[in-house]
């Protein structure tokens, strides 16, 4: 083989492996969202600081998609049973690249009920990750209360972009430990309020 097919057979054999590393999608994982289709994930190399990552990124050819209600996340759900009573966090180290909405971890805590009793998705507090941006350490914090039945938690990117996921980590943690839950529930009120419609 001469040197010119050596190099194109190698060129070849390298757009291969590039190929399958981006549709090498990690066991549990499974991608849902408003908008599921216009979104990829997968797995991407073993990156020396945040070991192997889990990339989310919108489709190029999908012009349509609106920043500000289209997303896809990349998510899993298991038993509430080992975390009730307990506080827990959900971390991981973030990296955008031309974000036109914005991405964020989540968590979301659902009762027995299937009711949601407490999430967090970033969106809130100027928390949400926009633009490009490098590596950096993110947190979402809930209490899981006594009658939690599930657990889900994931990575979300609304809009156009991509969002690098490493060293991704679920702990318990200490009381001390401030939550960052954004879900207020509003239970019936036992009587009417504000009938002079003060401010």
């Amino acid at each position: 083989m001469n040197l010119k097919a050596t190099v194109a057979a190698s060129l070849a054999a390298l757009l291969v492996t590039i190929g399958s590393a981006q549709t090498t999608k990690p066991r549990d994982w499974f991608l849902a969202g408003s908008a599921p289709s216009s979104y990829d994930y997968f797995t991407e190399g073993n990156n020396v600081a945040q070991g192997r990552l889990l990339v989310l990124k919108s489709k190029a050819m999908d012009s349509a998609l609106d920043a500000a209600h289209s997303f896809g996340t990349v998510m899993q759900e298991f038993s509430a049973n080992d975390y009730r009573g307990k506080r827990i966090r959900l971390a991981a180290e973030l990296k955008s690249n031309d974000i036109d909405g914005w991405a964020g971890l989540w968590m979301r805590v659902n009762g027995l009920d299937d009711k949601m009793t407490a999430f967090d998705n970033m969106s809130t507090d100027n928390r949400a990750i926009k633009g490009t941006t490098e590596f950096k350490r993110y947190e979402v914090v809930l209490d899981v209360t006594e009658d939690a039945n599930l657990i889900s938690i994931g990575v979300l990117l609304h809009g156009h972009g991509q969002v690098a996921v490493g060293k991704l980590e679920i702990d318990v943690v200490s009381k001390f430990v401030p939550v960052t839950n954004i879900y207020q529930d509003n239970p019936v009120k036992a009587r009417p309020t504000n009938l002079n419609f003060g401010s």
